[in-house]
């Protein structure tokens, strides 16, 4: 770490801290970003690859759809709700965040 970064520590006890983020205020370019978007894409171990994730804020919180749950965060309060199965997920997907993913739709 130089002198000019920062270190971001989170903790869900507020006891024991873990390092999350490095980072600095220096300008990077855009590019700089392609590679390791790429990889959170594609790589069978991402994240991103292993589980459904769609989130968005709201103005009271956030909505997220991660894997079979809906969840959302509203005023310091947490609801989550399973969804059924892959329809009801697909109906979540459409009417709370515009996507349509209609299996019957070509690439």
């Amino acid at each position: 770490m130089t002198e000019d970064s920062f270190l971001l520590a989170m903790s869900s006890d507020q006891t024991e801290f873990t390092n999350k983020y490095i980072f600095s205020l220096s300008t990077v370019k855009i590019s700089d970003f392609e590679q390791i978007c790429l990889d959170k894409q594609i790589n069978p171990a991402s994240y991103f690859v292993k589980h459904l994730v769609c989130t968005k804020p709201t103005d009271l919180g956030r909505l997220t759809v991660f894997n079979d749950k809906l969840i959302e965060k509203r005023g310091g309060q947490k609801f989550e709700k399973l969804l059924a199965n892959e329809r009801e997920v697909r109906a979540v997907l459409k009417s709370l965040f515009g996507l349509d993913l209609d299996e019957n739709q070509n690439d």
